[in-house]
Parts: structure tokens; sequence; C-alpha cells
């Protein structure tokens, strides 16, 4: 009888630790499932402006080119002639560190090859060519640009290899075309949001794409100074300041209703 009751006490203590166990799984609550976030209900658009503006530096390049039998004597020649031009420059305002030599340059030329028929002879060097270019600022004085190349050619310069014009000060012509760029990127946004037949609302997201001026070139062109000349008229003309930015903004309503 002892045993019969030990066994039916194991066994009701079995089945208790079995219910213990398994009433958590059957009774928890169902876990709640996390709804996947709706989409943004946004309009992205992109605004452009440019602003014209005046350019306030001019950038030069004056070349003196020489040449002689000599490499030594073309040189001492081009020497003279560029530190004539560098003094005259600096005659007009122009300061040292304004003036930086861009390039120089001391080349063979050799004779003309032998008629076709004739014993071929190796080329021979008839004369060495020398070139020195120096790149001018010129902040502040983009008016007297002409008055500069007269200047130059008039003291030795027989090269002027390039010209071009700047905005150095260009900050608030920068913010300028920042405001007119999202101005334009609120039309569009606008527009899109009345084409879809939805209210446009707040922007939430706006960056900067780019804002840059695009340097105003002069034609390239050469002076040789025994052609002789008179004063250079040199029109600067404008220069662009461009800005892109990026904007979203909200809009509420159903597309189409």
């Amino acid at each position: 009888r002892n045993r019969v009751r030990l066994q039916t006490t194991v066994l009701f203590l079995t089945a208790v630790l079995l219910a213990a166990f398994s009433a958590p799984a059957n009774c928890a609550a169902p876990e709640t499932r996390k709804q996947a976030p709706k989409s943004e209900r946004t309009i992205a658009v992109t605004g452009y402006a440019e602003v014209l503006a005046q350019p306030d530096t001019a950038v030069l390049r004056l070349g003196v080119e020489t040449q002689d039998a000599s490499a030594k004597a073309a040189a001492e020649a081009n020497a003279k002639a560029s530190q004539a031009v560098v003094d005259a420059l600096k005659k007009l305002g122009i300061s040292a560190e304004n003036i930086q030599t861009a390039w120089y340059n001391i080349f063979p030329i050799y004779e003309e090859p032998s008629p076709r028929g004739e014993p071929y002879k190796p080329p021979q060097v008839v004369a060495y060519r020398v070139t020195n270019t120096v790149t001018v600022h010129l902040r502040g004085m983009v008016a007297k640009v002409g008055d500069v190349i007269d200047a130059a050619l008039e003291a030795g310069a027989n090269r002027v290899e390039g010209l071009s014009f700047e905005l150095k000060a260009k900050d608030k012509f920068v913010q300028q075309a920042v405001r007119r760029a999202v101005q334009d990127a609120k039309r569009k946004a606008q527009a899109i949001a009345q084409a879809l037949g939805v209210r446009l609302g707040e922007p939430i997201l706006a960056s900067e794409g780019y804002a840059y001026q695009i340097v105003q070139e002069a034609p390239q062109f050469r002076m040789d100074r025994a052609a002789g000349f008179g004063g250079t008229p040199i029109s600067p003309g404008t220069v662009q300041v461009t800005a892109n930015v990026v904007v979203r903004f909200s809009f509420s309503g159903q597309p189409g209703k």
C-alpha cells in the first residue's frame, strides 16, 4: 500500500511540474508584430539659378620669345627682355606677388630634312628658341588690362597667350544665387504637387548641391610687336555665379484624387 501511495504521489508531482513548465507557452499573449513604416510622402526637387556679375580680377599670360644660333645668346636676350617687361608691369602698380613665372623653355631648332633622293644627314641644330611666360593677376585693375598689354608689348613682350576674367569677391553673389535656386526649387515642387492633385507641405530637407563661378575666358591671341599696335581694347563682360540646391517637401492628400 505504501508503494502504491508513493507511485501515486510521484505521478501527481510529475503532472504538476509538466503543467507548470508548459503553462507560459500556452498562456503567453501572442507577440505583437511591428508594422513596417509607411513610405515617406515627399516631393524632392532640384533648384538652379545663376547670377551675372562684373569681374574684379583679370588673369593675363604674357610671354617673351627670343631666338639665336647660340643657346646662351638666346637666353641672355630673353632674360633682358623679360626683366624689362616685369619692370614695366611694376611701374603700372602691379606688385611682384601678382607676377609669377608660368613657363620657361629652351627649345633647339633643327635644319630642314634632306630632300628626297639625297643622302641622309643627321639633323643639325641651327638655332635655339627661348620662351619665358609669366602669369599676371590684375586684382582690381580690370579696366587697365589694355594698358597692361600695351606696356608689356612696348617693353619687349611678343606673346599674349591667355586672358581670363574672374570674380574673387563673390560671396554676396553666391548667396543671391542660392536664394534664387531655393525659390526655383519651391516653384517646381508646387508645380509637381498641383499636377499630382496634392497639397504641398513644409520643406523637410534642404542641401546645397554646388555654387561656383564660371570664369570668362577671352579669346586667346598672339601679338607681334614688330607688326605695330595701338591701344588694345578689352571688354571684360560679365561672369556667371551659379547655385544648385536639393529640397525635399512633404505633401498631404492622395495623388490623383
